[in-house]
């Protein structure tokens, strides 16, 4: 089972590289499970494996961790528009999936 997980985890990594907007998936305890190579550009984070590693320790942007760690999501999906400490804004949509994860793209607004 294991390792059908894992080509299942690797399938969905080299699918999400594939777009150029960022792309996050977090667990129900706000841990990184998914990160695309756009995600780590955006936010300066180190090219290795992030899995497993809390959103809190790797960002540090308020108002992105303020948005997608928000308790109350009417209908499984919020969307807004940020602005991060790079000056530019983005459009974030973040939908809620089976068992507690979350799911978050951004583009440029």
């Amino acid at each position: 089972i294991y390792s059908e997980i894992e080509r299942e985890r690797n399938t969905l990594s080299a699918i999400a590289d594939q777009t150029d907007n960022p792309v996050l998936v977090l667990d129900d305890e706000f841990n990184l499970a998914l990160l695309n190579n756009a995600a780590k550009s955006l936010f300066g984070l180190p090219d290795i494996s992030l899995l497993g590693h809390p959103i809190k320790k790797m960002i540090k942007q308020a108002n992105f961790l303020e948005f997608i760690t928000r308790d109350e999501i009417p209908g499984n999906q919020a969307e807004g528009e940020l602005p991060l400490e790079n000056g530019q804004r983005y459009r974030i949509t973040m939908t809620l999936i089976e068992g507690g994860n979350r799911t978050i793209l951004l583009r440029s607004a």
